[in-house]
Formats: structure tokens, sequence, C-alpha cells
């Protein structure tokens, strides 16, 4: 699964930049795009909970 999202990244990632920079015509816009999604990326992850550690807390 996660192979999987890593290659749709890698699929559309350059479409979008190319798409962006056609349209601002410059490649600032583009990586701005660009980090907002590695930064959503980034919230996501920071919001799984670990099981590992709701399972050791239940132990206590």
């Amino acid at each position: 699964m996660i192979v999987s999202i890593g290659n749709l990244g890698g699929f559309f990632g350059p479409s979008l930049i190319g798409y962006v920079r056609q349209s601002t015509g410059g490649f600032m816009w583009a990586l701005l795009a660009v980090a907002a999604v590695l930064m959503i990326g980034a919230l996501a992850v920071a919001m799984v909970k670990d099981p590992w550690r709701q399972r050791s807390a239940e132990k206590r």
C-alpha cells in the first residue's frame, strides 16, 4: 500500500509541477504546491495513533 502511494506521487508529481509552471510561468508556485502537499502528508502522519503505545498504556 505504501509503495503504491509513493508510485502515485512519482507519477502525478512531475505532471503537477509542469502544469503549475506553465500556468504561472515560474517554478515558485509549483514548488509551493509540492511543499503544501508535503505538509498535509506530514500532518496526516502526525495524527495517526501508534497502536503499540496504546497497548502498552492499557497494560499499565
